[in-house]
């Protein structure tokens, strides 16, 4: 008997193929959006798992390329070929500033951190707790070396030579909420700082 229901958590397959319930399930999206959903269970690290949205993008044609899985938690499955051709490793270390709070923002600073970059730095006008970041996602680009930059807004990209070099960074303090339940970040009058970036995304 083979049981296929959206499975996601391997303690729930598991305990059904224990109990006698099945010999054997079928967890098809998980290893999707998951590639390495195996190594995570293995390891014990089932808090690693990126859970599955439901989006069913999985399941329907793609535009032109019609055989071409496509996932929205995991962009690059389906292109895994193309892969090898689009990224490549900085040429020298740089120094990477990275502006934004959301899963976005962490994504590109994770990326950069892999790609070889000096140092990355996540700039962000509100604090931590504001950040719409998943926390999972912030955390792991913690471990990854992202380092954090709160209550800071860039007013200006420094350039010499036509060339990022840098940014001025408005020192911010939060005050009373906005529309959206989070503390509405407010400018320190004088409070700005000149840092020195060689790249800005």
């Amino acid at each position: 008997v083979a049981a296929s229901a959206g499975f996601q958590d391997p303690e729930i397959a598991n305990n059904l193929v224990a109990d006698g319930g099945a010999d054997l399930i079928y967890m098809a999206r998980s290893w999707i959006n998951n590639p390495d959903y195996g190594q995570k269970v293995y390891e014990g690290r089932k808090e690693d798992i990126v859970p599955c949205v439901r989006c069913n993008k999985c399941h329907v044609p793609n535009g032109p390329d019609l055989f071409r899985t496509v996932c929205t938690v995991n962009p690059i499955v389906g292109m895994e070929d193309r892969i090898a051709t689009m990224v490549r490793p900085v040429g020298e270390k740089r120094k990477v500033a990275v502006v934004g709070g959301g899963n976005t923002a962490i994504d590109a600073a994770r990326t950069a951190v892999r790609l070889g970059a000096k140092e990355v730095t996540l700039i962000y006008r509100r604090s931590r707790e504001e950040m719409p970041a998943e926390p999972w996602e912030v955390a792991e680009a913690e471990e990854e070396g992202v380092q954090f930059r709160f209550l800071a807004a860039p007013q200006e990209v420094l350039e010499q030579n036509g060339r990022a070099c840098g940014l001025r960074l408005q020192k911010m303090r939060l005050g009373e909420p906005d529309k959206s339940g989070r503390r509405r970040p407010e400018p320190i009058e004088g409070a700005l700082e000149d840092i020195a970036f060689d790249s800005v995304i």
